[in-house]
């Protein structure tokens, strides 16, 4: 059976049978012969998983491939098959502020005065304080994974510990009648009426889901260590038993909640970019913590570093 690919490109001639057609929709057999800006190129082989024909001879056109992301584990292995180089990372398709009337006018009235005003008392021109500005919610994007695996890991973890204290699977529902922990039903009640506003069931699952990040953090608060700690330490397997102590997790935890905090209501935080790194440091041992192996797996996903160099690049900071 012959090979056919059906090939979508405005204003293709080719030829085929030795007549010479020109469509803007065809079908291809391997064989056939394109003709491209008056150069003629052989159909080398059909790729039926990508649908794309892989021609003998470049087209001459001064382009580069480019990803705008990490590239997966298939097409890593199609590109080492057919012997194709990685392409390089493009982290800048944006609209460019120097063709737009993108001005210090512009950003104190859509962002207000108070918000701009410590970027252009900052920066020696109007046009680096908005670049400045820039820097800030791209670091504040760079940081979603570790923040968003960070804290899914940690109620998770602190859930599991929760059930096997109670042995109950809605360990929450203990907590109205628990003394030294009614303090905390407050933010069961929170969680249920925000599912409940919904018109959705409540199940378990959704209450651990809607609760805040404050919610698990406070568990480790020194109110409720002679009550939860001996149970939620095991949280944290892969902490050195030496360092157990829930005053050292607690800290860090407080201070990622309150960084996390800066981030998602979106405040600023590319000032110190030595403070912010080790911030980020603090997120990936935390969830080492938790499970050995999410500081390898988030290496995929955390655009941080990457990010980082950027933004000193822009802003030629030493």
């Amino acid at each position: 059976m012959q090979e056919e690919y059906s090939f979508f490109l405005s204003e293709i001639e080719y030829t085929t049978n030795n007549s010479t057609n020109t469509f803007s929709n065809l079908t291809l057999k391997k064989g056939d012969t394109l003709k491209y800006d008056n150069s003629l190129f052989e159909v080398e082989q059909i790729d039926l998983t990508s649908k794309r024909v892989l021609l003998k001879n470049k087209m001459g056109l001064k382009t580069e491939p480019r990803v705008l992301g990490a590239l997966n584990k298939e097409t890593k292995f199609v590109l080492d098959y057919f012997g194709f180089k990685e392409p390089e990372f493009l982290n800048d398709v944006k609209v460019q502020i120097k063709n737009m009337n993108y001005n210090k006018e512009y950003f104190e009235k859509v962002f207000s005065t108070k918000r701009m005003e410590r970027y252009f008392n900052s920066n020696t021109d109007e046009k680096r304080a908005i670049t400045h500005y820039c820097c800030n919610i791209e670091l504040a994007e760079s940081f979603y994974p570790c923040l968003s695996i960070f804290e899914v890991s940690l109620r998770n973890a602190l859930s599991r510990e929760l059930q096997t204290m109670t042995g109950r699977e809605d360990w929450y529902a203990i907590f109205s009648n628990t003394p030294g922990l009614t303090n905390l039903n407050r933010y069961i009640t929170q969680a249920s009426k925000q599912i409940t506003g919904r018109h959705e069931i409540i199940t378990p699952s959704k209450i651990v889901a809607e609760l805040t990040l404050g919610f698990w953090v406070s568990l480790l608060n020194s109110e409720y260590e002679k009550i939860l700690w001996k149970h939620i330490r095991r949280a944290f397997p892969y902490m050195p038993k030496s360092e157990r102590k829930r005053k050292n997790v607690s800290a860090p935890l407080n201070m990622i909640r309150a960084f996390r905090n800066r981030v998602f209501h979106n405040e600023s935080i590319c000032w110190n970019l030595e403070r912010v790194t080790a911030i980020h440091q603090e997120i990936v041992t935390v969830m080492g913590w938790i499970n050995d192996g999410l500081p390898k797996w988030i290496e995929s996903l955390d655009r941080f570093e990457h990010t980082k160099q950027n933004i000193i690049n822009k802003m030629n900071w030493d």
